[in-house]
């Protein structure tokens, strides 16, 4: 009679949480079609140059507006982690515009989220910006992501360490 050690039985169970915590949160069609080249400097240089281009960026929303047709959100650009979250101790110092065609509440898509944006490049739209004049590029989103509020406290470790069973309530 073969027994099966304790370890052994608990393996698959370990592999499927653990393949479970690193589910995309973009689809792999709209991953694929990114041009990973196409980084917010050269957005910002020449957004036209760009236009049709699928990017992926993400940072921090500044500003909501809803309109008839569709929302726009102003987002502070930051650089991508590994996960496709916005790193909040890497700003770019660049903004960028994302219309969405479809209303988003404000009273969740709020200045502060952290949010990743999949879309495709529109060109670029010049606004003022207190007194100067600023050239957004425009991203007309495809795919969002907006991160877990318990996530986005700056300076949070993801690190956590524990014994036992933990029940979140």
């Amino acid at each position: 009679m073969k027994t099966i050690s304790f370890s052994c039985a608990l393996l698959p169970a370990f592999l499927i949480l653990l393949l479970s915590g690193c589910a995309q949160t973009f689809t792999r069609e709209g991953l694929r079609m990114v041009d990973e080249d196409v980084g917010i400097h050269r957005l910002r240089a020449e957004p036209q140059a760009y236009a049709g281009q699928t990017v992926l960026l993400g940072g921090a929303i500044i500003e909501v507006e809803n309109f008839a047709d569709h929302t726009e959100l102003v987002i502070l650009h930051h650089e991508l982690g590994f996960t496709n979250r916005p790193n909040h101790r890497r700003p770019s110092g660049e903004r960028f515009l994302v219309r969405i065609p479809r209303f988003l509440d404000p009273a969740i898509y709020h200045p502060g989220r952290w949010i990743t944006v999949l879309g495709t490049v529109a060109g670029g739209e010049q606004r003022l910006l207190q007194r100067a004049t600023y050239l957004y590029p425009v991203i007309v989103g495809n795919e969002l992501h907006l991160w877990p509020l318990d996530q986005n406290a700056p300076g949070r470790s993801r690190l956590h360490f524990g014994l036992g069973i933990g029940i979140g309530l």
